[in-house]
């Protein structure tokens, strides 16, 4: 084997022992690191209940994700921004 490719393929198994990935979820099918799982509590109070909501999701449409915590965020930043799109209370009168 090739010198370089020897380096590259010690080089994946060393990070991936590094960083291995634990299950999660209600249906612990939501894989992440210790330190993404953390990331992820600093970020959200309600982290275990994303973290549900990506593994229901999984679940039943069968849908794969090659980054489950990116995942998690992507979510999160569609929530603010469709938190942020609705009307405010006033305006909503103002509309009706």
């Amino acid at each position: 084997m090739h010198p370089s490719i020897r380096n590259r393929i010690e080089d994946k198994s060393r990070s991936t022992s590094t960083h291995s990935k634990h299950c999660y979820g209600e249906f612990k099918n939501v894989l992440l690191t210790d330190e993404e799982y953390q990331k992820l509590g600093e970020k959200f109070s309600d982290r275990d209940s994303r973290i549900d909501d990506l593994s229901y999701y999984i679940a039943s449409k069968g849908a794969k994700y090659k980054d489950h915590y990116k995942t998690v965020l992507a979510w999160a930043r569609n929530d603010a921004k469709k938190v942020q799109a609705r009307p405010t209370e006033p305006e909503r009168k103002i509309l009706t």
